[in-house]
């Protein structure tokens, strides 16, 4: 019977080299192999699922609804794979090359599992307007964006000015919760020059386009994104890869769209062909990276 290489025989010969640590690169390869091992697989998916598991027991035993890192044990989660990884392809636990390029690539994994369940949980989390902490983060948003405007009253059409649908934003987070505002905020308050440039852009009498609904649906972009494994490059080149990258993406994207839009001299009408031709473009560009690009403005 032909005996299964681990992982494969490149990215065997990768490992074996070691060296000041795994790229992402490499990670993305261990990560891939382990999901298309037939001995491995069973294995991968046990690290997934207990990553899982213990990030929905952290969770749960906080009101909090901010987002934050799951207080887990990954360091632990990891190394029980390892172990399990040694001991199915019969591999010596102690060899120092593995120790220094498979066991953190698993640690990267498991990090990014877990930060990924965070997000997850915030996407399936309501926007409650009874909730004094989620209608405190939405006005939060009001102030990033329009600083020098005052909002009249919590329901008023002022809101579409910034790009939500009607009178009361909280309807326009349905299909992202918590996590569309997060992002909103994040972007408006730690970038506010470029926040208000893209704001300026999005209220053009003839060439306008809804900016929040906008941002909502580039932040569920990046998410599928960080899911299928497009993104998987950026995320597992951080030796620990926490909810900050998915906020930096999701930024950088957001300048993206709003220099596409200016440079595109496109109406409303134009927006879905324009959007799937920045999508396109985006993603293969992103994809190819190991680190979030930096911010032109």
């Amino acid at each position: 019977m032909h005996k299964e290489p681990f992982l494969n025989d490149a990215l065997e010969h990768r490992i074996a080299e070691g060296g000041e640590g795994p790229s992402g690169a490499l990670v993305s390869q261990v990560q891939a192999s382990l999901k298309c091992s037939q001995t491995l697989r069973q294995e991968y998916e046990l690290l997934v699922v207990s990553t899982a598991d213990a990030a929905f027991d952290a969770t749960s035993t906080t009101s909090s609804s901010t987002p934050s890192q799951p207080a887990i044990d990954t360091e632990a989660i990891a190394t029980a794979a390892f172990k399990r990884v040694c001991d199915r392809k019969g591999l010596n636990r102690l060899d120092q090359r593995l120790l220094l390029t498979l066991q953190p690539s698993l640690l990267r994994i498991t990090l990014y599992h877990g930060t990924l369940s965070e997000l997850l949980r915030l996407q399936k989390t309501k926007y409650d307007k009874t909730v004094v902490e989620h209608e405190q983060v939405l006005l939060r948003l009001w102030k990033a964006m329009e600083p020098q405007e005052e909002l009249t009253a919590r329901v008023s059409k002022q809101w579409q000015a910034i790009g939500f649908q009607g009178d009361d934003p909280s309807t326009d987070f349905r299909g992202m919760g918590l996590l569309g505002l997060y992002a909103l905020v994040s972007f408006a308050e730690k970038h506010q020059p470029l926040a208000a440039s893209i704001l300026v852009t999005s209220q053009h009498p003839a060439r306008w386009f809804p900016l929040a609904i906008t941002g909502i649906q580039i932040g569920q972009m990046i998410l599928v994104a960080s899911q299928d494994g497009t993104l998987n490059r950026i995320w597992l080149s951080s030796s620990k890869p926490t909810s900050d990258i998915y906020f930096d993406l999701f930024a950088f994207a957001m300048e993206r769209f709003g220099d596409t839009w200016h440079k595109s001299d496109a109406t409303i009408l134009d927006f879905p062909a324009v959007f799937d031709g920045y999508k396109v473009s985006l993603l293969s560009h992103l994809g190819g990276l190991e680190t979030v690009p930096r911010l032109i403005y």
